[in-house]
């Protein structure tokens, strides 16, 4: 109890002291009077900070109490100065993306195949037979660049599916299909933007479904023995594709 009445005696005196010191500062004094500071680069002076406990000499300094400082710039150049240009129409005469080099270092890859980094993550239709003059049956090619794991083999059947990942581009023009095209697992299919391929449906299509969303297929070891099992079949796109 003693050592609080000390501390509270203490306070009060020190308070007190502060209260007598502000008392010889005329009331009409600008803010800057109680402690001086330099302007800072935004061009108000700098906060006035209290020199002591609560109830010292500054605590009654607001902000808005600060004076302006003087300033080297008009409001018209600053707005002048900060002021761009609108955004640009282009017109591009080709796809980006389609005239990357997807063969170099650069390419994208599949980082978790074994000593199988040449793996065709991009695949043009077109490279593998597929023809976009509405002419014949093109489900084969396109199912090929589905299908293909690049070295022989087939990702229907890889089980290792998850790690092989595609990129199937295809390009403007009109494909003729007498059969369904079946995705695989992690597999996207894109059109061209600014020219969207057209997949139509021969005259004798043989199917429900121009496109089949379901990899029905997992794998050598079945992992799940149900074909068409929503657990098996993911990492599936379709974009900028008109379907006829």
């Amino acid at each position: 109890m003693r050592s609080t009445f000390y501390i509270a005696a203490l306070v009060a005196a020190t308070t007190g002291a502060f209260i007598n010191i502000r008392d010889e500062i005329p009331s009409t004094a600008p803010a800057s009077a109680y402690f001086p500071t330099p302007p800072d680069a935004t061009g108000k002076s700098q906060p006035i900070f209290p020199a002591g406990p609560p109830g010292g000499l500054n605590d009654s300094v607001v902000p808005s109490d600060i004076p302006d400082a003087p300033r080297n710039i008009t409001l018209a150049n600053k707005f002048a100065a900060a002021s761009c240009s609108g955004p640009v129409t282009s017109s591009p005469s080709s796809y980006w993306m389609a005239q990357m080099d997807h063969t170099g270092d650069a390419r994208g890859y599949a980082p978790f195949i074994n000593d199988y980094y040449t793996f065709p993550v991009w695949r043009n239709v077109l490279d593998y037979g597929a023809l976009n003059d509405g002419s014949g049956d093109q489900a084969a090619a396109i199912q090929s660049a589905f299908n293909t794991d690049g070295r022989g083999g087939n990702r229907y059947s890889s089980g290792v599916v998850t790690a092989e990942p595609a990129h199937v581009f295809i390009p403007g023009g009109t494909y003729t299909l007498n059969t369904q095209l079946d995705l695989r697992i992690g597999t996207i299919i894109m059109g061209d933007p600014q020219d969207p391929p057209i997949l139509k449906a021969a005259a004798g299509f043989s199917g429900d479904t121009l496109i089949n969303g379901y990899d029905s297929h997992d794998g050598p070891n079945k992992l799940i023995a149900a074909a068409g099992q929503p657990e098996t079949s993911f990492l599936t796109a379709l974009r900028n594709v008109i379907i006829e």
